[in-house]
C-alpha cells in the first residue's frame, strides 16, 4: 500500500491534477467541478498518508487526530504536491447552468437545495459509483483497502469543515429518502455505515439527457383520457398529488395479462399519463426491495410513475417498503383481493382493468393474420374462447407462426397457444397422462352416447359462444360434468379418454393440500386452483368429490357455519368455472344437490352387463400376453364383477405366469385363482356353480 501511495504521489508531483478513468463523460463545467473537488481531495489525503510512510491505522488515527490535524494542515501547506492540489480546490466553482437538464447532477443540488458539503458527498459518491478506479483510492485514504466504500466518516475527513456534514446523518435526509443514496442500515446510520449510489443513478445524475432507458419500457400518455372511467380518473389526479411515504395504486387484472406492458394494461396507463401528464415506466427488471429503490429514484429524476408488476398478495418485498416518496407506484396484481395491503405504502383504492371478452379476442386474431397466413376460422374461434389472451399475447403468437408466411393449421395454432398458458396450480394438483385409448372405455349403449353427447358439447362450445350468442348469456361458461357410479365401473378412465381425445392437459386435485384446517385457506387454495384451470385450458378432474362437495347441513357452531360457506363459495365457482371439469363419485347421495343444477352432464357408470364385461376381459389383457387359452365367455357369464376388479386380475394373473414360466402366456387355471383371491379382498363367496370345472382347483389352492 505504501508503495501505491507513493507512485499516487509522484504522479501528482509530476503535474496530473487529475486522476480519472479514461473515457467518463461529465456534461458540464459545473458538475466537472465537483467531480475534481472529490478526486483531488482524495488525492490529497493520500499524499498525507504517504507522507506518513504507512497506511494510517484506523485507531491510532483516531486517538491522534486533533494532535495530528495541525501538522497534517501544516503538511498541505508546505508540501509541493498538497499546496499544488489545495490550489486547485481552492478556485471558485464555475456558476451551475441556469436551466438544469432533470435528472442531471445540477438539478438535483438546485430541487433539494443542498449545501456545498452535500453536493460535493454526492459528487463522492458518484464517483465511486462510476469509476472502477475510486474503490482501492477510497480503501487506501480509509486505512484499510477491505473498506473501499466511501463513509460519511470519509466525506467528513475530506472536507474541510467536518461539522457542515451533520446533517447527512439521517436516514430521513432526502438524498437517502428519495434513494439516490443507499445505505446499508434500516434504522439509522453512522459515521462508519458504507453508504453507495446505484449505478443507474450515477449515470442518469451525470447525462440524463443523453442516456437510453434501458431498465423501463417508457409508456406515455397518447390515448384518449376521456375514455377513462370517473372513478379511475379521480384515482390517477389523487395519485398525482404529493404524497408524504411511499404509496401505490393497485391495479387488478387477469393473469393472462402478462406484463406491464401488455395492450389492456399499457391502454389504461397511457390514459393515466395523459391525466396526469406524466410518463410511466414500467420497470423491466426483477422486484428485489435495492432494484425497486433504483427503480423509484430514476422515475423521479425522471419526473415519471413507475409500475411494477407483482405475481401474488404475499409475495416477499425484502422487509419494510423501499425509502422513497413523492411519485405514486401502479401495483399490477393477478389476484381477486379487496385490499391490497404492502408494508410501509399508502394504499389508493384499487382500479380493475377490463380483460377483452371473446368477441375482442376473436377480432384481435383476425386481424393478426393475413390471408395467406389465416387458420381456419374454427381454429381462431376455439382459440379465441379457450385461452383468454390480452392483444400483446394474441400478436406475439401470431408473429411466431407467421415467420415463414406460409398457411397457419388449427393444431400448430393450438400448440402455440397451450404452450404460452401452462397450468401452473403447484402442488394443488398434479398432472396425470391420459393411459387409455377410446376403445378401452367399454360403456352399455345409453352411456356410450352420452360419453359422445359431453364429447361434442366441450367440441362445439366455443363455436356456439360465439356464433350463437350463449359466451355472452353464460359468461362463457365452461363445461362441468359428474361421472357417478360404483368402483371400478371406468369413472376415472373416462376422464382419461375425454382428455386424450380433446386434446386437453389433465390435472387430478389433490385434496390434502387443497383442504386446509384453517378458516378461509381452503377457498384461497381453491380460487388458485381454479384460476390456474381457466387461463391454461385445461381439464380439472376431482376424484372423491363427495369429500369437497359435500352436503350442507345446519349450522350448529361456528365450524357448521364455515364448512357451508366453503361449500357455498365451491357453488358460485363452479357456475363461473370457464374451464373444463369432471367430478367423479361412488357416493352421489352424499353430494349437495344445489351441484347438479349447475353441472352441465351427469352420467351414472353402472356395472357392466355380460356382454360389456367379456369387452373388458378382452381389452384388458395386453396384446403382448397370450390369451388364447381363456375362456372369455365362461368368465363374463359367470362372474359379475366391474372393470375396475377385472383389470385386477388381470394384473394378479400375470404377475403369478411370470413367476412360474418366462413365456408370457395366461392360463385360465391362473386366472380362475386370481378371480379366488379377488373375491376373498371383497369378502365375497365363491361357489362351486360360479367355478364350473375349475372348482376342484381352487378348492386345493385355499
Amino acid at each position: 500500500m505504501a508503495t501505491a501511495v507513493s507512485n499516487i504521489g509522484r504522479a501528482a508531483r509530476a503535474g496530473e491534477a487529475v486522476w480519472f478513468t479514461p473515457g467518463l463523460d461529465v456534461p458540464d463545467a459545473w458538475t466537472a467541478h465537483w467531480v475534481r473537488q472529490a478526486v483531488l481531495r482524495l488525492r490529497r489525503e493520500l499524499c498525507w498518508a504517504w507522507r506518513q510512510s504507512q497506511t494510517p491505522d484506523p485507531l491510532t488515527d483516531a486517538l491522534d487526530r486533533s494532535r495530528l490535524h495541525e501538522q497534517r494542515l501544516e503538511f498541505f501547506e508546505r508540501d509541493e504536491t498538497a499546496r499544488h492540489l489545495t490550489e486547485i480546490l481552492w478556485q471558485d466553482a464555475p456558476p451551475a447552468p441556469p436551466s438544469a437538464v432533470r435528472g442531471t447532477l445540477p438539478w438535483l443540488a438546485g430541487e433539494l437545495s443542498l449545501a456545498p458539503a452535500e453536493v460535493f458527498a454526492t459528487a463522492l459518491m458518484l464517483v465511486h459509483s462510476w469509476d472502477a478506479a475510486a474503490a482501492e483510492v477510497i480503501g487506501a485514504a480509509q486505512g484499510d483497502g477491505r473498506r473501499s466504500i466511501p463513509t460519511l466518516g470519509l466525506v467528513q475527513r475530506l472536507w474541510d469543515e467536518p461539522g457542515a456534514l451533520a446533517s447527512l446523518n439521517s436516514l430521513s435526509h432526502p438524498l437517502f429518502r428519495l434513494g439516490i443514496f443507499r445505505a446499508d442500515a434500516h434504522d439509522a446510520i453512522d459515521w462508519r455505515t458504507p453508504i453507495t449510489m446505484p449505478a443507474l443513478t450515477a449515470r442518469r445524475l451525470l447525462a440524463a439527457a443523453d442516456r437510453r432507458r434501458d431498465a423501463f419500457t417508457v409508456i406515455g400518455g397518447t390515448a384518449d383520457a376521456a375514455e377513462l372511467p370517473v372513478a379511475a380518473k379521480l384515482v390517477a389526479l389523487r395519485a398525482r398529488e404529493a404524497i408524504d411515504g411511499p404509496h401505490g395504486v393497485p391495479l387488478r387484472a387477469s393473469s393472462s395479462l402478462t406484463h406491464p406492458t401488455g395492450a389492456g394494461v399499457r391502454s389504461l396507463l397511457e390514459s393515466f399519463s395523459a391525466v396526469t401528464g406524466r410518463p410511466i415506466y414500467a420497470w423491466n427488471a426483477s422486484r428485489s426491495g435495492a432494484e425497486l429503490q433504483t427503480a423509484a429514484a430514476l422515475c423521479w429524476l425522471d419526473g415519471a410513475d413507475l409500475c411494477l408488476q407483482l405475481q401474488a398478495p404475499k409475495e416477499p418485498h425484502d422487509g419494510a417498503a423501499p425509502p422513497f416518496s413523492g411519485i405514486p407506484i401502479y401495483v399490477l396484481g393477478f389476484w381477486e383481493q379487496e385490499k391490497v395491503e404492502i408494508p410501509g405504502w399508502r394504499i389508493l383504492p384499487a382500479i380493475d382493468i377490463p380483460t377483452p371478452d371473446l368477441e375482442s379476442r376473436l377480432n384481435c386474431w383476425r386481424q393478426c393474420f393475413s390471408k395467406d397466413t389465416a387458420p381456419p376460422d374454427d381454429a381462431l374461434e376455439d382459440c379465441a374462447f379457450r385461452f383468454r389472451f390480452d392483444a400483446a399475447g394474441i400478436q406475439e403468437i401470431a408473429r411466431t407462426l407467421t415467420r415463414d408466411r406460409k398457411p397457419v393449421t388449427g393444431e400448430e395454432l393450438v400448440a402455440a397457444c397451450r404452450q404460452r398458458t401452462e397450468a401452473a396450480p403447484g402442488n394443488l394438483a398434479a398432472r396425470v397422462k391420459p393411459r387409455f385409448k377410446s376403445g378401452e372405455l367399454i360403456l352399455p349403449p345409453a352411456q356410450e352416447r352420452q360419453f359422445e353427447e359431453i364429447v361434442t358439447a366441450m367440441r362445439t362450445l366455443s363455436r356456439v359462444h360465439a356464433r350463437w350468442g350463449t359466451g355472452r348469456v353464460w359468461d362463457e361458461a365452461g363445461i362441468s360434468a359428474l361421472f357417478a357410479g360404483a368402483p371400478g365401473t371406468g369413472k376415472t378412465m373416462a376422464a382419461e379418454v375425454l382428455a386424450a381425445r380433446l386434446g386437453l392437459p389433465m390435472f387430478r386435485v389433490d385434496l390434502s393440500q387443497v383442504v386446509n384446517k384453517y378458516i378461509g385457506e381452503t377457498e384461497k387454495n381453491l380460487r388458485r386452483l381454479f384460476d390456474s384451470m381457466e387461463e391454461s385450458d385445461s381439464l380439472l378432474f376431482f376424484d372423491e368429490a363427495e369429500s369437497l362437495f359435500g352436503q350442507r347441513i345446519q349450522a350448529r357452531n361456528a365450524n357448521d357455519r364455515f364448512a357451508n360457506m366453503e361449500i357455498s363459495y365451491l357453488l358460485q365457482r363452479m357456475e363461473r368455472f370457464r374451464g373444463v371439469a369432471i367430478l367423479a363419485t361412488n357416493r352421489r347421495k352424499d353430494l349437495d344437490e344445489a351441484f347438479l343444477r349447475r353441472l352441465r352432464f351427469v352420467m351414472e357408470f353402472p356395472l357392466p352387463d355380460a356382454p360389456e364385461r367379456k369387452r373388458i376381459w378382452q381389452t384388458g389383457i395386453p396384446p403382448e400376453v397370450d390369451a388364447s387359452g381363456l375362456d372369455f365367455d365362461f368368465l363374463a357369464r359367470q362372474y359379475a364383477l366391474s372393470g375396475g376388479h377385472i383389470r385386477s386380475i388381470v394384473l394378479h394373473a400375470c404377475l403369478q405366469s411370470a413367476g412360474r414360466s418366462s413365456e408370457r402366456k395366461l392360463s385360465m387355471e391362473t386366472v380362475m385363482l386370481s378371480v379366488k383371491r379377488e373375491y376373498q379382498k371383497l369378502d365375497r363367496t365363491l361357489t362351486r356353480e360360479q367355478c364350473g370345472r375349475w372348482s376342484d382347483v381352487l378348492e386345493e389352492a385355499r
